[in-house]
């Protein structure tokens, strides 16, 4: 699952980051657009990783947070770096995602 997934697949650059050897299985499923797997006639389970399923708002509030709605793509893996700068520390040494642009005043 590590090996041969190429930066241009968007698909499984998700579930590479969703991977961990030490409690994932040998296979995984990818199930096509808008099909679950159980009866539920509608809904989501943010458990794809498809464009819509992966559409969760992050609400960041407190001094120094600039107000607005912003349309980047951020994941909640960003709010370690957003927490880490909003109180002037360093990001987590393995942090991918970084703060979004002008999010901040500092």
């Amino acid at each position: 699952m590590i090996q041969g997934v190429g930066k241009d697949d968007a698909i499984g650059q998700r579930l590479r980051r969703s991977f961990h050897a030490e409690r994932c299985g040998d296979v995984g499923i990818v199930l096509k657009p808008y099909y679950l797997l159980y009866g539920r006639l509608s809904g989501t389970t943010h458990g794809t990783p498809h464009p819509y399923d992966t559409h969760v708002p992050l609400l960041v509030v407190g001094p120094g947070v600039r107000a607005g709605v912003r349309p980047d793509a951020v994941t909640p893996e960003a709010a370690a770096a957003i927490l880490a700068q909003a109180l002037g520390i360093a990001a987590p040494a393995k942090a991918e995602a970084g703060v979004p642009e002008k999010l901040l005043g500092r």
